[in-house]
């Protein structure tokens, strides 16, 4: 399986990722390991999709980072 998740931080920024374990990565993110998110909790997991490829995953993945994906996040996350 491969998860797209969003976090929201504590600077009220929203993070977009994919990984194929979902909670050792949530516990780099908490853990400040991981560059992208460092300094930026607390983090509140807002939600993840599970696909069982990566394709359709990166392609989620892809969108929410687009302007119309952010404007979905902002409504519903």
């Amino acid at each position: 399986m491969v998860y797209v998740y969003v976090l929201k931080c504590g600077d009220k920024s929203r993070y977009v990722g994919q990984t194929t374990c979902l909670e050792s990565e949530l516990v780099k993110h908490y853990n400040g390991e991981l560059d992208d998110t460092r300094g930026k909790s607390p983090f509140t997991l807002g939600a993840y999709t599970a696909f069982p490829h990566s394709g359709p995953a990166h392609a989620f993945l892809r969108f929410l980072k687009t302007r119309a994906g952010s404007i979905v996040l902002k409504r519903f996350y």
